[in-house]
């Protein structure tokens, strides 16, 4: 173990590759060395760039869909999604018990920057976004920790500690 607690792969993958890196992580003395994400489809890409590497026949939903149902035949449990898609994820009877995270989001007024396919924050919590990636929002933020807490309250986390 390199000492990571969480290993991204991406589900495209395949099935194989993912069951590799699952039994990678198992121990024999407990629980797992580190958890397995499997990502979907990259907030970056967009509609016409999804569908020149993906194809042209399914939609971004049904492709990102499969690509959660593969991860799940792999034996991964967590997800990642853009905020656009994690509702339907959620919503899936066959994905049940599966975790999902959201990274690109953006607060109402905050620029996209790279995202192609983004949401609030509180609205992928309210679709069913188990965690959010909080990435440029908040670490290309003149006061980091402001936006932080700015996003948890958007949210509706705790924004205060003892050590406040």
């Amino acid at each position: 173990n390199n000492g990571a607690n969480i290993i991204t792969v991406h589900a495209s993958g395949g099935v194989e590759m993912m069951k590799v890196a699952v039994r990678a992580t198992l121990s024999e003395k407990g629980p797992a060395l580190a958890e397995i994400y499997a990502i979907t489809v990259l907030t970056s890409l967009d509609d016409a760039e999804i569908a020149r590497i993906y194809g042209k026949d399914r939609t971004r939903e049904q492709i990102v869909h499969e690509l959660a149902l593969m991860a799940k035949e792999a034996g991964v449990r967590t997800v990642v999604c853009s905020a656009q898609e994690v509702g339907g994820l959620w919503n899936s009877p066959a994905l049940v018990g599966m975790k999902f995270v959201v990274p690109g989001t953006r607060s109402a007024g905050v620029a996209l920057g790279q995202q192609k396919r983004s949401g609030t924050p509180a609205q992928a919590v309210a679709d069913g976004a188990d965690e959010l990636v909080a990435g440029s929002q908040v670490t290309k933020a003149e006061d980091p920790i402001a936006a932080f807490k700015a996003m948890a309250a958007e949210i509706g986390m705790p924004t205060s500690s003892p050590a406040d």
